[in-house]
């Protein structure tokens, strides 16, 4: 794990997922390209850029280093590690510059890397961990980090270095998830009463929301237009279930399957995310602008995790085929 202190970021990165309405048969004819870094018997893609760049880090067999990787649209993958440590890349933007962190336990920092390899590294005043996960067209970043007292805030990182730290009024626990061009963040908080989510815009207001009928609301990703994509946990059960809010703060759901986690959201309004039935089975599931939900599945896998989609419809995330768990591409 990168850091025992970031199981739930992990978690939510690698989480099994879905929910019913509006699903479609997964499409035959689609083109799916699987990889692996050189050594890797683990991927864990975590972000795709319009060009169809990616981005995240990998294992190799019985090992728990974490090697950062970025994978070219052509193909041609570049293995790198910050400082030597274990690295965990977590988000790349449309000029090829990567966001993450370190991820030694108890001690994670976060860094930048340019398209031409220079990595800066940083961290928020009194940071005791950094947890990037989110960078823009601009290059801010948005992320979280831990103070002395091991609490969590949120920050936003500038293109030119200055760091600003948020919690939103009552938080025990902020975790800044995604920032768009616009630099506006949407994330989630904890506080004394459950699991809310929150929307901070430029000008620094946060304004806090629950899913409908949720006692649990994750918020993952937004896009341009402050469309957001996320999860909750219904009121009374332990299902999951997927929710665009859209930027007047109205809230549409879905569950095509028994639980769903919506993971990304581009900037046309497609969704993607994962699924999972009563059976073990775990799917990719793509939710189009109106509503129209497709399951799919990496051929000859045995689960398949969507993890992201660009402005143009690929979608990437990880499967399991045998012993590995390869990343993939899916192309529109």
């Amino acid at each position: 794990m990168p850091g025992e202190r970031n199981v739930l970021a992990h978690r939510l990165i690698t989480c099994f997922c879905f929910g019913v309405c509006g699903l479609a048969p997964a499409v035959t004819g689609q083109t799916y390209i699987t990889f692996s870094a050189d050594g890797a018997q683990r991927m864990y893609p975590a972000s795709i850029n319009r060009s169809g760049a990616v981005t995240g880090y990998w294992q190799s067999n019985g090992s728990s280093f974490f090697n950062g990787f970025v994978r070219e649209a052509r193909g041609t993958i570049t293995a790198f590690t910050v400082l030597g440590l274990p690295t965990c890349p977590v988000s790349i933007n449309d000029t090829g510059t990567i966001a993450g962190y370190t991820c030694v336990s108890n001690d994670e920092h976060g860094f930048v890397r340019t398209s031409n390899g220079m990595v800066t590294t940083f961290d928020p005043p009194d940071s005791r961990g950094t947890t990037t996960q989110a960078i823009n067209a601009e290059g801010a970043i948005a992320g979280y980090f831990y103070a002395p007292n091991l609490s969590q805030h949120g920050f936003v990182r500038y293109p030119n270095g200055l760091i600003t730290t948020f919690d939103p009024p009552g938080s025990m626990g902020t975790y800044a998830r995604s920032i768009n061009a616009v630099g506006t963040i949407a994330g989630f908080y904890s506080d004394s009463t459950g699991t809310h989510g929150f929307v901070r815009y430029p000008g620094g207001k946060i304004v806090s929301f629950d899913a409908p009928g949720s006692t649990v609301t994750q918020v993952l990703s937004i896009n341009v237009f402050g469309a957001i994509a996320g999860w909750y946990q219904q009121a009374g059960t332990s299902r999951h279930i997927g929710f665009i809010r859209d930027p007047l703060g109205h809230f549409t759901s879905f569950d095509p399957a028994f639980d769903t986690h919506a993971v990304s959201i581009n900037n046309e309004g497609m969704v993607a995310g994962g699924e999972s039935t009563l059976t073990p089975a775990l799917l990719g599931f793509v939710r189009d602008w109106h509503g129209a939900i497709t399951a799919f599945s990496v051929p000859d896998s045995i689960a398949t995790q969507a993890m992201g989609i660009n402005d143009v419809g690929v979608i990437m995330g990880w499967c399991r085929i045998g012993v590995s768990q390869p990343a993939f591409v899916r192309l529109p």
